[in-house]
């Protein structure tokens, strides 16, 4: 969910031009609630951002369930891991020879993590593509998603049609959206999915979209498959979630592809087996750039593929699972700031969207202050 205007005020009350040290907050106290709500619901602390004189606080300590909030502590460790200067390149790779526009070996679309590629980024991959000459593939197009751990949803708990839900993997497009339509003509459903970005609108024919009252998912052959109920009104429109990230991109491209006239097989989903050469690159906006969009939007798959890829390179790894990520960003911030307590943290997922998530008043505006020294403010929309 989006930040609210409440924690907007508390960032902005936290984050003035003088900000009290760590140690004020390492001795926050607990004190009695005065808001009527049951005394488990509250916790907050309350201190003065010039003297850091500790003016209130209720369950200070007590970690609490922060949802979207929790973006901040993820985003602020992952540009601190990454560095402000790092992009996500997505490439193509080619293998063997090219001769009379025909590649002898394999093709590979390449994911590098990047949460903000979208179709237009695929046209001009495949726009580089033909003009490296390559007409067909006599090989494999290969689809490598593997610098991150697949996932078929965010989180398990959350409801399978919810478009912030969607699914991950290292290849991401329009966020793993898509927009499906409907209008019931004659007592008939006419539906289609569609990929929409900034001047670009694509059909997508391979998504199976049908009427009844069963469970709203059923994936067709390993591909998006939507069950759409009777009783939704005649006509209207809806976003979903992609939960096949990889293979949607794959057939996107193919589609760009074909309308380039460019012959591509069928899509083989999984690592390379040759590193090939680099044909053609998409390089993303710096890190800072999109993590304000992510806390402007609070969008979840940006927040979890951001925080997977820093915690990959935290801890040196070729891929890494979204529960390992959430561990690695909660032992960042113990390693960053030895003086706080903090005890309770849970980073299930970088997004917040989990209800295991885990954090305290104490813990949160230590966070806050550390994000004044390292360019928070720049970063907020």
């Amino acid at each position: 969910m989006p930040l609210t205007r409440l924690f907007r005020l508390f960032l902005l009350l936290v984050l003035a031009a003088a900000l009290p040290g760590q140690a004020a907050l390492a001795q926050a106290g607990a004190a009695g609630t005065r808001t009527g709500l049951p005394a488990g619901n509250v916790a907050y602390i309350v201190f003065d951002a010039q003297s850091g004189q500790l003016i209130d606080s209720a369950q200070a300590a007590r970690p609490m369930i922060p949802a979207s909030t929790m973006k901040v502590a993820s985003m602020l460790a992952s540009i601190e891991i990454l560095g402000a200067d790092h992009r996500f390149t997505t490439a193509v790779t080619a293998s063997g020879t090219i001769a009379g526009g025909v590649l002898n070996g394999d093709l590979a679309l390449i994911g590098g993590g990047d949460p903000t590629l979208d179709i237009n980024d695929l046209a001009d991959l495949v726009s580089q593509v033909r003009q490296a000459g390559i007409t067909r593939v006599n090989g494999r197009f290969i689809v490598d998603d593997t610098v991150l751990q697949a996932l078929p949803f965010l989180d398990r708990l959350q409801p399978l049609a919810a478009s912030y839900n969607p699914g991950l993997t290292g290849l991401a497009v329009n966020f793993n959206a898509l927009r499906v339509s409907w209008q019931t003509r004659q007592g008939r459903l006419d539906a289609r999915a569609d990929a929409v970005a900034d001047g670009r609108n694509i059909t997508l024919p391979w998504v199976d979209i049908s009427e009844g009252a069963a469970t709203p998912y059923r994936p067709v052959d390993g591909r998006e498959g939507w069950v759409l109920s009777s009783r939704l009104p005649d006509k209207g429109s809806d976003l979903l979630p992609i939960r096949y990230p990889s293979a949607t991109a794959a057939e996107i491209f193919r589609s760009f592809a074909r309308d380039a006239g460019i012959v591509l097989p069928a899509p083989a989903i999984g690592p390379r087996t040759t590193e090939g050469t680099i044909i053609a690159r998409h390089d993303s906006e710096p890190l800072p750039a999109i993590v304000t969009r992510v806390l402007k939007y609070s969008n979840n798959l940006s927040a979890e593929m951001i925080g997977m890829m820093a915690a990959r390179q935290l801890l040196g790894r070729a891929s890494i699972t979204q529960g390992e990520a959430g561990r690695a960003l909660a032992a960042w911030w113990a390693q960053k700031l030895p003086q706080i307590d903090w005890s309770g943290l849970s980073i299930p997922g970088a997004s917040g969207l989990s209800t295991a998530a885990r954090i305290s008043p104490v813990q949160m505006a230590a966070v806050l202050i550390e994000g004044n020294r390292i360019g928070l403010p720049a970063l907020m929309p």
